[in-house]
Parts: C-alpha cells; structure tokens; sequence
C-alpha cells in the first residue's frame, strides 16, 4: 500500500494519501494546498477517486473543491457530520475566516461498520463521535493501519471537545472503545506524528 501522511494549512493538518498497488487510492482529509496535493498525486502516479473525510471541520477540507474540479473524486463523510459542509458554525469556519462560505456536497454518507475502499484496499468505518458528532475512523486490518482524525493523537491526546458540537464525555467513551482494540494498529491522526496504538491507550 501507498501511504503519504502531507501537513497542511495554517494548523499542519495532516491529509493522507492512499492507494492500492494499481496506484488508484483516495485522499484523507485534504485540508488546504490543492495544488499541492494534486502534485504529489501526479508525480506518484496516484488516480485520487474518492476523498475521505474524518470530520467535518475546516482544516480537514478547504481543499476539496479543487481536488474534485481536477479528479472528479467523490466525497465521503459520516451522515452526522455532513451538515458541516454547509454550516461555517459546525465547521467552525465563522470563527476564523467568517466571510469565507463552502459550497461542498457528499456523495456518500457514511456509518458504523460501512466498508469504503482505496483501491481495492478495504477499510472499515468506525464511529468516534467526541470531537463533532461525526468523527469517524478508518481501520483496515489487511494492512493494520488506522486514519484517527482529532480522536487520537499521539501521547494520548485528542481533539478538543469545548468546539461546537463537541462533547466530553461522548469523546471519553470513544477513547475507551479505541483502548478495547487488541490489534496493533498503526494509527495515523489528524495533527501530529503517527504511532502504534499501544504507545497512545
């Protein structure tokens, strides 16, 4: 599998770039950069198919709309977060750039155990709502690997929960089904180095 973790924007978000041995993946969390980010798919010969959002907040998808005008790559975020894409409170766009308006859709709403593919790479949906009410996980056990957005970072850390939509409490019980997880999944989260699941639970 083709895996490269790129930081980007003013919050060094970090999108990721997946793809199966075909060279066709998708991209996570493509927070800002486009042109970037199609270069390094372009010089990596990667066809970008899908675009896969965590959540639904700013930094994770300033960049989608020009990824899709030059890949027609279709958008995936969970069904509890997609009123993000349209509202500059939930994707806390208001609070930052106020005169900046997104005009972004999905294409396909996603939910708990829901198989998504890079590729021909399956990855499971697993719902860590805590930071929004939407935030998502990848897993892929073929590969171990596992794309956490803000519910998980290294260290034990996570992603705040004194946002709109935002909830303590909910976002603990997700930690605490993430440190029920045996495998040893490689995690790679939304800001911040990746690590191994242990080192962070």
């Amino acid at each position: 599998m083709f895996l490269k973790r790129i930081p980007v924007g003013k919050l060094m978000t970090n999108c990721y770039l997946i793809a199966d041995d075909e060279n066709h993946g998708v991209i996570i969390d493509p927070g800002d950069q486009a042109e970037r980010l199609l270069e390094i798919a372009r010089e990596n010969k990667i066809v970008i198919q899908a675009i896969w959002l965590t959540h639904g907040h700013y930094d994770h998808l300033l960049a989608i709309s020009e990824i899709q005008a030059n890949t027609h790559a279709e958008l995936y975020i969970s069904a509890k977060d997609e009123p993000a894409l349209q509202d500059s409170t939930k994707n806390l766009l208001a609070f930052v750039y106020p005169d900046l308006l997104l005009d972004i859709h999905a294409d396909k709403l996603l939910h708990e155990g829901d198989v998504v593919y890079a590729g021909t790479i399956p990855f499971t949906v697993w719902e860590t709502p805590g930071h929004t009410p939407g935030s998502i996980c990848f897993a892929c056990e073929k590969e171990m690997v596992l794309f956490s957005g803000d519910t998980l970072f290294a260290n034990g850390g996570y992603g705040r929960t004194d946002l709109t939509d935002g909830d303590e409490a909910t976002m603990q019980a997700s930690l605490k089904r993430l440190s029920m997880v045996e495998q040893p999944f490689h995690v790679y989260p939304g800001h911040g180095e990746d690590f191994l699941m242990g080192e962070s639970l």
